[in-house]
């Protein structure tokens, strides 16, 4: 029973660690860096359309900004992490 009782324990746990990994952006974290930054430079080359039609949810996002920087958009992993909880929550599926 008591080996039972860990693995609940344990699976609790972690899935507690996951939801806190969520946070930002599933609780409405603070997203105006995200949103400035967005706007700085995401809008340079591309209109605001393009995200309304693209709906993705954070790590897609993130995942979507590291392919931009591959192509010439400069950003901080601070930046990156920042406008990924801007887009999931404002163009988020």
């Amino acid at each position: 029973m008591e080996k039972r009782g860990r693995a609940i324990v344990l699976s609790l746990l972690a899935g507690g660690m996951a939801a806190v990994l969520m946070l930002p952006a599933a609780f409405g974290a603070d997203t105006s860096k995200g949103k400035a930054v967005f706007e700085a430079k995401c809008l340079k080359c591309h209109k605001v359309d393009k995200f309304k039609k693209n709906r993705s949810d954070r790590k897609g996002w993130e995942m979507t900004l590291r392919r931009m920087e591959r192509n010439s958009c400069i950003l901080t992993d601070e930046e990156t992490n920042a406008v990924a909880d801007y887009l999931a929550k404002e163009y988020g599926e």
